[in-house]
């Protein structure tokens, strides 16, 4: 028996055993132990996989096709168009680090604030040190009126990255960048840059 098949089958076992005690009991056995939503979501995955444990390449191309279509479709402003694409990629490939864009654009099309919150935060936790995270959790309290959290938010993004372009627009469009660590220096200046990521991971800046 290979390694995958091996692995897969207790999973059926359980559901066959779940299946016996729902004849004796009435009440499917997963639902009693809280078992259901990881026996679900493990059979997504295989189904999501060969039974060599990797994503099929075509299914690979296409959730990445779909996800970079959703990036040019945000540099457009094209929201409901990136949304749909988003959407079309994570059926495909459920990738957490795709969902910050996807929550600001639900709660930019749909209204789904809590929703989207939920997501970018979701991709935060998943990979905290990538500042596209933040600037869409930024983009989306700004958006509901939140200003002091979205700057925040921007400026925890700048702090993982400097150099952020976007970040550092949305600071200056939405609020005063703060001051330099080192006033008589310029901004740009790489001490005052590294001094202002360092200040700014301790959060007393």
């Amino acid at each position: 028996m290979s390694c995958a098949v091996r692995d897969i089958a207790p999973i059926y076992l359980l559901l066959f055993l779940s299946q016996q005690v729902n004849y004796a009991y009435g009440t499917p056995f997963y639902f009693k132990i809280g078992f259901r939503s990881v026996i679900i979501t493990t059979i997504s995955a295989i189904k999501a996989v060969d039974f060599g444990g990797t994503m099929e390449p075509s299914s690979g191309a296409v959730a990445d096709r779909e996800f970079q279509r959703a990036l040019k479709e945000l540099e457009q402003e094209n929201i409901l168009a990136a949304l749909a694409c988003l959407e079309k990629a994570l059926k495909i490939w459920d990738d957490p680090t795709w969902y910050s864009r996807l929550g600001f654009c639900i709660a930019k099309e749909r209204g789904h604030v809590t929703r989207g919150l939920e997501l970018c935060k979701a991709a935060i936790d998943h990979e905290p040190e990538n500042p596209d995270h933040y600037l869409y959790l930024g983009k989306l309290y700004l958006m509901t009126g939140r200003r002091e959290e979205g700057l925040q938010a921007f400026r925890q993004g700048m702090s993982h990255g400097g150099n952020h372009v976007e970040l550092k627009d949305a600071l200056e469009k939405n609020g005063t960048r703060k001051p330099p660590p080192i006033p008589f220096l310029h901004r740009d200046n790489p001490l005052n840059k590294y001094i202002g990521i360092i200040l700014g991971r301790l959060g007393v800046r």
